[in-house]
């Protein structure tokens, strides 16, 4: 079993573990397979969040999957429940989960919710789908090379459903400055 933090530094590289990384990188099915097995295996990773309150909290992804196992099978009364601590200490295959959650979230937008992200100190937001009206677009064409006008291009769409991400500031990254008519600070 890998850890978080090894499967951090092979998908950001090393010494950027901890820190965000933005771009429009290929999803891979293996890669996030990987890292799901990591972040339920790994049962000293935390993952810090901030709550509605602004405050800054640990969720430990290991124990919440590990409550809902031991759950679930002491409802199906198999074990002994001295036999239900080996769910603490064994690893979890997590393929299928890995699998589902993108499936999970999909249909939780097709039925018209917002999929809350949870918010770290510097990003959060939610992310819906929304309706995308047609519409008929007319765009030069132009030789590459020679950048001659070589006539024109019609691109018509219809009538789609987009995913769109609503992802403020956070409130303890904005400055507000409030002045008068006059341009004079007001305190």
């Amino acid at each position: 079993m890998k850890s978080v933090k090894e499967v951090l530094t092979k998908a950001k590289g090393a010494g950027n573990e901890g820190k965000t990384v933005t771009g429009k990188g290929s999803f891979s099915k293996a890669g996030f397979a990987e890292r799901t097995n990591a972040y339920v295996n790994d049962t000293t990773h935390k993952v810090k969040v901030m709550g509605k309150d602004g405050k800054e909290t640990s969720v430990n992804l290991s124990e919440l999957i590990r409550a809902d196992l031991k759950k679930t099978v002491a409802n199906a009364k198999y074990p002994q429940k001295s036999e239900l601590a080996v769910l603490d200490t064994c690893e979890i295959s997590t393929a299928g989960m890995a699998e589902a959650i993108p499936y999970l979230v999909r249909e939780e937008m097709r039925i018209g919710k917002k999929f809350d992200i949870p918010a770290t100190g510097e990003m959060g937001g939610s992310i819906y789908l929304a309706p995308v009206k047609g519409k008929t677009k007319t765009v030069q064409v132009r030789d590459i090379k020679s950048k001659e006008e070589l006539g024109t291009t019609t691109i018509t769409t219809k009538d789609s459903v987009q995913i769109r991400a609503k992802s403020p500031v956070p409130k303890h990254l904005q400055t507000k400055v409030r002045k008068d008519k006059n341009g004079n600070v007001v305190k």
